[in-house]
This record gives structure tokens, C-alpha cells and sequence, in this order.
């Protein structure tokens, strides 16, 4: 696991350890938001971007089938979309994990978004 893993969805700036883009993207949900209803997020990074926003091995997301990809995007965006959900703090719990393991229990999350 790296230190840049944060489950609060809007630290990709900071992922991407570049200081302008941080400073962009911000620190709450609301610049996630912003981002992603530009279409930046998705048109800078496509389902790449989830590599960085959960801090999982991009080879290993790039294996996934479509459909799988799809359902963590929209995880993803159901975090940003509903700040208060319980499911935050189970997301925000795999931070210890190992990022395979991380990955792993992020797509039992998102099957119900169609994965």
C-alpha cells in the first residue's frame, strides 16, 4: 500500500503527486464532483483513473472485464455522490489492505453497481 491511498474520493490530485493538479482537484467531494460532471475525470484518465483514486495495480485493473470496470467507476461516483453513505467508512477500512486484496473487496462493492 502506498501513503497516497484515501478513500475520500478526491485526493487524486494528490495521487498524482502534482501540486497544481491538487490544488485544482481540491480536498472534498464536491471538486471530485465538479471534475467528473466536466468530464475531466473520466476524459483524463478513463477507467485508468480508478488506479489512482482506490490505489490498485493498473495491470490488474486493466485485466477486468468491461462490466467490472464499469461497476467500480460507479461505485466511485456513488461515493462522491452521497458523502454521508455507510459505505465510505468500508471503503475507507481497506486503506490498511494490501492493494490486491483492496481490489478484491472493491469489486464485491461495486458488483451491485452492475459489476
Amino acid at each position: 500500500m502506498t501513503p497516497a491511498f484515501q478513500c475520500d474520493i478526491s485526493a487524486t490530485g494528490q495521487m498524482l503527486n502534482n501540486p497544481e493538479m491538487d490544488k485544482e482537484v481540491g480536498k472534498d467531494l464536491t471538486a471530485f464532483q465538479t471534475w467528473r460532471d466536466d468530464n475531466g475525470f473520466w476524459s483524463d484518465f478513463g477507467y485508468d483513473g480508478l488506479s489512482l483514486v482506490f490505489d490498485v495495480p493498473l495491470t490488474d485493473l486493466q485485466t477486468l472485464p468491461e462490466a467490472k470496470k464499469l461497476a467500480l467507476f460507479r461505485l466511485l461516483v456513488y461515493l462522491a455522490d452521497t458523502p454521508n453513505d455507510p459505505l465510505h467508512a468500508r471503503v475507507q477500512a481497506l486503506a490498511t489492505q494490501p492493494a490486491e486484496q483492496r481490489l478484491v473487496v472493491l469489486l464485491d462493492l461495486s458488483a451491485r453497481f452492475g459489476g
